[in-house]
C-alpha cells in the first residue's frame, strides 16, 4: 500500500512538472513575430530618414537657386526655428534691475526673452523686437519708462546659450527714470513669415534716486 502511495505521489510530481514546463515552441513563435515587427519598423524608420534627407537636399538646392537671384534666404537652421516657434516669454528669474553706479537705485533693466517651441524649449528665433517698459503706478508721461526697437540682425547678436541662460539678453538703461518699484515689461517679436509673438510680465526694481542722470545706452549684454 505504501509503495502504491509513493508511486502515486511520484507520478503527480512528474505531471505537475510537465504542466509547469513552458511551451518553448509557442514562445519561439512569439519571438519570431516580435522580431518581424521590429524589422518592419526599422525599415520604415530608415525609409523616413532617407526621405527627410532627400527633402533637406532639395530644400538646400532651392535656397541656392533663390539666393542666386539676389533674394534674401533664411539659413536652414533659421527656417527650422521659424517653423518650430510657438510663443515668446520673458524669463522673470533672469530679468530685473541693475545697480551699476553704487548709488541707491537701479539704472538699468536686464531683460531676457525666450522664443520657445511646442515643448516650451528655448529656440533661437530672430525677428524685429519691440520692448516697452511702463510704470503703471505713475500718471501721464511719467508712466513711460522707455521703448526700444531692435532689428532682426541686432536680436540675433543678442543670443546667449549656456548653462545659466538660453535666450536673447538685453541691457536697457532707463530712457525716463521710473518712480515706483513695479514695472510692466511688454515684448513683441515679429518674425519674417509675418507672425507676431507677445509676452508681458511685471518686474521688481529698486527705484533710482531721481537725479535725472541716465546711464549710457548699450543695447546688449555680452
Amino acid at each position: 500500500m505504501r509503495r502504491i502511495c509513493r508511486s502515486g505521489v511520484l507520478l503527480c510530481g512528474l505531471a505537475a512538472g510537465c504542466a509547469l514546463r513552458p511551451d518553448t515552441a509557442a514562445i519561439e513563435n512569439e519571438l519570431r513575430v516580435h522580431e518581424d515587427r521590429i524589422l518592419t519598423l526599422e525599415q520604415r524608420l530608415q525609409q523616413a530618414q532617407d526621405e527627410l534627407a532627400a527633402a533637406r537636399r532639395e530644400s538646400d538646392h532651392l535656397r541656392e537657386q533663390v539666393r542666386s537671384t539676389g533674394e534674401q534666404v533664411l539659413a536652414s537652421e533659421q527656417a527650422d526655428s521659424l517653423f518650430r516657434a510657438e510663443g515668446l516669454r520673458i524669463n522673470t528669474l533672469l530679468t530685473g534691475g541693475l545697480d551699476e553706479d553704487g548709488r541707491p537705485g537701479d539704472e538699468v533693466l536686464s531683460l531676457v526673452v525666450e522664443p520657445f517651441d511646442a515643448d516650451r524649449q528655448p529656440i533661437k528665433l530672430p525677428g524685429e523686437l519691440t520692448i516697452d517698459v511702463t510704470d503703471p503706478a505713475a500718471a501721464g508721461e511719467d508712466a513711460v519708462v522707455g521703448r526700444w526697437t531692435y532689428s532682426a540682425e541686432e536680436v540675433r547678436k543678442a543670443w546667449h546659450s549656456g548653462l545659466l541662460i538660453t535666450g536673447f539678453k538685453f541691457r536697457l538703461p532707463w530712457q525716463s527714470t521710473p518712480i515706483h518699484e513695479t514695472l510692466v515689461v511688454h515684448t513683441r517679436l515679429a518674425t519674417s513669415d509675418g507672425r507676431v509673438f507677445d509676452a508681458t510680465e511685471t518686474v521688481k526694481i529698486e527705484a533710482p534716486a531721481g537725479d535725472g542722470t541716465l546711464a549710457a545706452s548699450k543695447p546688449f549684454e555680452r
